[in-house]
């Protein structure tokens, strides 16, 4: 398969290119139609339900405008209420008295949950990077009756699944 690293003129980057986009609509683009839950991992499922179980309080989740808004977890000294009202005012009328330290202060503290119908879409750093974030998967679990295996309770709290050789079944007990 050609790259565009190099200079090419543009009958050969012509050419490449068709060739690069004719192997992109070879591949299997089933993913693209699957039902989202088919697409969770087990690993997506433990972390989501680890974090359920250690955010259980309702403290630490707020429903309001049709958003969920949850605490994170190096925030939980702040009161949610306080700190959902400061998040809507600054989204609403993007006013900072303290600058950009107030900004990076409340955008840290609260993550924000929109619904897309089957699962929750998160403001943190991983659910804008990727689509599944522990606080997604976890919300979909309490909200949207997820069901999630067996497999993916069994890990105590605050422990990680243990990584196993694929071919290695004595490993494995």
């Amino acid at each position: 398969m050609t790259t565009m690293r190099d200079k090419q003129k543009l009958a050969a980057f012509t050419s490449n290119a068709l060739d690069i986009v004719e192997g992109w609509s070879k591949k299997d683009d089933s993913r693209l139609y699957a039902d989202k839950a088919e697409l969770l991992s087990l690993k997506h499922q433990t972390d989501g339900f680890q974090w359920l179980m250690q955010n259980q309080k309702d403290s630490s989740v707020l429903k309001l405008r049709q958003k969920i808004y949850v605490l994170a977890s190096h925030a939980k000294k702040f009161d949610i209420k306080d700190l959902v009202k400061k998040f809507i005012k600054h989204n609403d009328k993007l006013d900072y008295d303290d600058g950009f330290d107030e900004w990076k202060e409340v955008k840290s503290s609260l993550y924000e949950f929109t619904d897309d119908g089957q699962f929750f879409v998160c403001s943190c750093p991983v659910g804008f990077e990727k689509y599944f974030c522990k606080h997604s998967v976890g919300l979909a679990i309490k909200f949207k009756n997820l069901k999630i295996p067996d497999a993916a309770k069994s890990v105590p709290l605050n422990e990680k699944r243990s990584r196993t050789k694929a071919g290695c079944l004595m490993c494995r007990f």
